[in-house]
Protein backbone atom coordinates (compact mmCIF):
# COMPACT_ATOMS: atom_id res chain seq x y z
CA UNK A 1 0.00 0.00 0.00
CA UNK A 2 2.58 2.80 0.89
CA UNK A 3 4.90 1.54 -2.51
CA UNK A 4 1.20 2.28 -4.59
CA UNK A 5 0.88 6.00 -2.65
CA UNK A 6 4.69 7.02 -2.96
CA UNK A 7 3.90 6.13 -6.32
CA UNK A 8 0.91 8.25 -7.04
CA UNK A 9 2.77 11.38 -5.46
CA UNK A 10 6.04 10.85 -7.58
CA UNK A 11 2.91 11.16 -10.57
CA UNK A 12 1.42 13.67 -8.78
CA UNK A 13 4.35 15.61 -8.16
CA UNK A 14 5.90 15.12 -11.99
CA UNK A 15 2.44 16.30 -13.28
CA UNK A 16 2.50 19.59 -11.22
CA UNK A 17 6.17 20.06 -12.35
CA UNK A 18 5.29 19.82 -16.01
CA UNK A 19 2.40 22.22 -15.19
CA UNK A 20 5.14 24.70 -13.47
CA UNK A 21 7.16 24.46 -16.61
CA UNK A 22 4.33 25.45 -18.99
CA UNK A 23 3.46 27.98 -17.14
CA UNK A 24 7.17 29.57 -16.81
CA UNK A 25 7.52 28.76 -20.86
CA UNK A 26 4.40 31.09 -21.12
CA UNK A 27 5.47 33.51 -19.26
CA UNK A 28 9.04 33.73 -20.47
CA UNK A 29 7.07 35.40 -23.60
CA UNK A 30 6.44 38.16 -22.40
CA UNK A 31 3.42 39.67 -21.29
CA UNK A 32 1.37 39.28 -24.53
CA UNK A 33 2.41 35.59 -23.74
CA UNK A 34 0.59 32.83 -25.73
CA UNK A 35 -1.38 33.86 -28.77
CA UNK A 36 -1.64 37.37 -28.01
CA UNK A 37 -2.60 37.36 -24.28
CA UNK A 38 -1.01 36.56 -20.86
CA UNK A 39 -2.31 33.25 -20.13
CA UNK A 40 -2.15 33.12 -16.44
CA UNK A 41 -4.12 36.68 -16.08
CA UNK A 42 -6.80 34.89 -18.65
CA UNK A 43 -7.48 31.76 -16.46
CA UNK A 44 -7.50 33.38 -13.59
CA UNK A 45 -10.19 36.08 -15.29
CA UNK A 46 -12.57 33.29 -17.26
CA UNK A 47 -12.15 30.31 -15.40
CA UNK A 48 -15.54 30.93 -13.30
CA UNK A 49 -17.36 31.31 -16.50
CA UNK A 50 -15.29 28.64 -18.50
CA UNK A 51 -15.61 25.71 -15.96
CA UNK A 52 -18.16 23.20 -17.26
CA UNK A 53 -21.68 23.51 -15.31
CA UNK A 54 -21.25 27.07 -15.18
CA UNK A 55 -24.47 28.80 -15.03
CA UNK A 56 -22.83 32.64 -15.49
CA UNK A 57 -24.68 34.12 -18.78
CA UNK A 58 -21.93 35.90 -19.81
CA UNK A 59 -17.87 36.25 -19.03
CA UNK A 60 -16.73 38.93 -16.30
CA UNK A 61 -16.05 42.32 -17.77
CA UNK A 62 -12.41 41.29 -16.00
CA UNK A 63 -12.21 38.59 -18.27
CA UNK A 64 -13.33 40.40 -21.46
CA UNK A 65 -10.61 42.51 -20.98
CA UNK A 66 -7.78 39.67 -20.10
CA UNK A 67 -8.73 38.13 -23.32
CA UNK A 68 -9.29 41.25 -25.43
CA UNK A 69 -6.24 40.81 -27.64
CA UNK A 70 -6.10 37.25 -28.33
CA UNK A 71 -5.68 35.87 -31.71
CA UNK A 72 -8.48 33.25 -31.20
CA UNK A 73 -7.71 31.46 -34.57
CA UNK A 74 -4.60 30.15 -32.73
CA UNK A 75 -6.23 29.67 -29.68
CA UNK A 76 -8.19 27.25 -31.23
CA UNK A 77 -5.06 25.05 -32.25
CA UNK A 78 -5.34 24.56 -28.60
CA UNK A 79 -8.67 23.97 -27.71
CA UNK A 80 -7.99 19.91 -27.96
CA UNK A 81 -5.63 20.01 -24.71
CA UNK A 82 -7.87 22.17 -22.61
CA UNK A 83 -8.43 20.44 -18.98
CA UNK A 84 -11.61 18.27 -18.69
CA UNK A 85 -13.25 20.50 -16.47
CA UNK A 86 -12.87 24.07 -18.45
CA UNK A 87 -15.79 23.95 -21.61
CA UNK A 88 -14.39 24.08 -24.69
CA UNK A 89 -17.66 26.12 -26.09
CA UNK A 90 -17.86 28.20 -23.91
CA UNK A 91 -14.24 29.18 -24.20
CA UNK A 92 -15.35 30.00 -27.96
CA UNK A 93 -18.55 31.87 -26.80
CA UNK A 94 -15.97 34.72 -25.29
CA UNK A 95 -15.61 36.86 -27.77
CA UNK A 96 -19.58 37.10 -29.12
CA UNK A 97 -19.95 37.74 -25.82
CA UNK A 98 -17.47 40.12 -24.80
CA UNK A 99 -19.00 41.51 -28.25
CA UNK A 100 -15.82 41.88 -29.47
CA UNK A 101 -15.32 43.28 -33.32
CA UNK A 102 -15.01 40.52 -35.97
CA UNK A 103 -15.27 37.72 -33.55
CA UNK A 104 -14.79 34.52 -34.43
CA UNK A 105 -18.01 32.05 -34.67
CA UNK A 106 -16.26 28.94 -34.76
CA UNK A 107 -12.81 27.47 -34.75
Amino acid sequence: MAAGRKQAMMGSSAAAAALVALLLVAAASGAAGLCGIDMQAAVAACQSYCNKGSTEAAPSQDCCDKVRSARWRCLCSFRGNLPSYIDGDRVMQIPSKCKFDNAPTSC
